[in-house]
């Protein structure tokens, strides 16, 4: 399913909406924080002023029966994904509930099964399907077309450990670089953060900068908290399945999942999603005019970082 969907329904199915999304958030007992604020974002999108309190629980087949817009129901799926995360832990009965929801709606989101492998303790196979699903294949078949066997090796070589010290030096010189260039602050991104940078061993693949690019580009810190926006700003731009994108980093610092963690040499955290912060770096995603997963950043190295932002449609971070 591609991107995430953000249509709202018609004015007069939106208050089935809200309450799918508050039955939602009250499955395993309690309102968490962030899911009243998602809540009340929904609610103010919508135009809805009564109170979120005054939302009543809904059953699928009502909801199926009061929300018949399609774009709208599959939006409305993807809310429900992202909400059930949100108080760091999904439960059996959220997924129980997702599940009613999906079936009534006629809505086949795989997230949904994602959720339901993770619950049942299938989490390897949930982030092989995330993988399946989210920049890879494109990637892939982007790199296989253009450069063939040679793209795909050149792709293979650091996750085997083999060193390109053609391309380490050519990316180390970007550290000469004027203070105020895009290349400049790209090579800091992976040195001043302990990372193995792209010719190294172990260090990715220059056909796969587009993370870090965006962590550059949006200004977005690799903390957990940072990591979280950067899905959100990924989820934004991206044509594929942003969703899935979402649950890659989701599964390491807000749900905590110590497996998946220790597999990508990383420390699980949880409960560090902040919605408005990740409804911001989606929005500011959504505005640009380029993907950056087909986007080649060499060329742009050389020039002034602010020069790129503005040449992509990156708005500025809004001030804290």
């Amino acid at each position: 399913m591609a991107g995430v969907k953000h249509a709202l329904p018609p004015p007069s199915q939106r208050v089935f909406a809200l309450r799918a999304l508050k039955t939602l958030a009250l499955a395993d007992g309690e309102l968490h924080p962030q899911e009243r604020r998602l809540l009340e974002i929904a609610a103010d999108a919508m135009g809805f002023c009564e109170g979120i309190e005054s939302l009543e629980p809904i059953e699928p087949v009502a909801l199926a029966e009061g929300l018949t817009d399609l774009e709208a129901r599959v939006s409305l799926m993807q809310r429900l994904v992202i909400l059930s995360t949100l108080d760091a832990e999904v439960s059996e009965a959220e997924v129980d509930l997702l599940e009613r929801f999906g079936d009534a709606l006629g809505v086949d989101e795989r997230a949904v099964h994602n959720l339901r492998q993770l619950v049942e303790g299938h989490v390897f196979r949930m982030a092989f399907d995330l993988g399946r699903r989210s920049f890879l294949p494109t990637k892939l078949r982007s790199i296989w077309s253009e450069r063939g066997l040679t793209g795909l090796w050149e792709l293979a070589k650091p996750m085997l450990g083999v060193p390109d010290p053609e391309l380490a030096a050519r990316f180390e010189a970007l550290g000469a670089l004027p203070g105020d260039t895009f290349g400049y602050a790209l090579f800091h991104q992976f040195v001043d953060n302990g990372f193995a940078y792209p010719g190294q061993r172990f260090g990715g693949a220059d056909s796969i900068l587009f993370h870090d690019a965006g962590h550059v580009l949006a200004g977005y810190d690799t903390s957990p908290a940072g990591e979280l926006k950067v899905a959100g700003f990924q989820a934004g731009y991206m044509d594929e399945d942003g969703l899935a994108m979402f649950l890659m980093i989701a599964s390491l610092f807000q749900l905590g999942i110590e497996e998946l963690a220790r597999a990508r040499r990383v420390k699980a955290e949880k409960g560090m999603l902040d919605v408005d912060s990740f409804r911001e770096a989606y929005a500011r995603g959504r505005a640009m005019n380029t993907n950056l997963l087909t986007w080649d950043p060499w060329p742009s190295l050389e020039r002034p970082l602010e020069e790129v932002r503005a040449e992509l449609g990156v708005p500025p971070l809004a001030a804290e």
